[in-house]
C-alpha cells in the first residue's frame, strides 16, 4: 500500500536533529503536528513522545502543561490505514449520493 497524506513530511523510522527541530518550530507557531505510520501502534508514538521531550527540553511547555495531553502533538488512530478506509468509504458514501441526486433530477 502507498500513499502520502498532504502537507505531510515523509521521514524513515528514527526523525534526524533538524527534523526534530524543524517538527518543533511547528509547534511553537501555534501548528497542530500530527504523526502517523502505518497503523500507528509503536513508530507514531514514539516519534510523537520523542517531540514533545524535545520540546520540553527547550522550554517550549510550561511545567504545568507537561503532564497533561498536548493537543498539538497528536498521533493518527489507526494510522494511515484507517484513514485510507475512511475515504474509501467515504467515496462509496458519495459515490451512493450522487447517483441518487441523478435518479431524482432524471425522474
Amino acid at each position: 500500500m502507498g500513499g502520502s497524506v498532504c502537507g505531510a513530511i515523509r521521514s524513515s523510522n528514527s526523525l534526524s536533529q533538524s527534523e526534530m527541530g524543524q517538527l518543533a518550530a511547528h509547534y511553537r507557531a501555534g501548528r497542530r503536528v500530527i504523526f502517523y505510520c502505518l497503523r500507528s501502534q509503536s513508530r507514531a508514538p514514539l516519534a510523537a513522545q520523542k517531540l514533545l521531550q524535545v520540546i520540553d527540553a527547550h522550554g517550549g511547555r510550561a511545567a504545568c502543561e507537561q503532564e497533561e495531553f498536548d493537543s498539538r502533538v497528536c498521533v493518527l488512530e489507526g494510522g494511515f490505514a484507517a484513514l485510507l478506509q475512511e475515504v474509501i468509504s467515504g467515496m462509496a458514501d458519495m459515490e451512493h449520493q450522487v447517483m441518487v441526486s441523478l435518479h431524482e433530477v432524471c425522474v
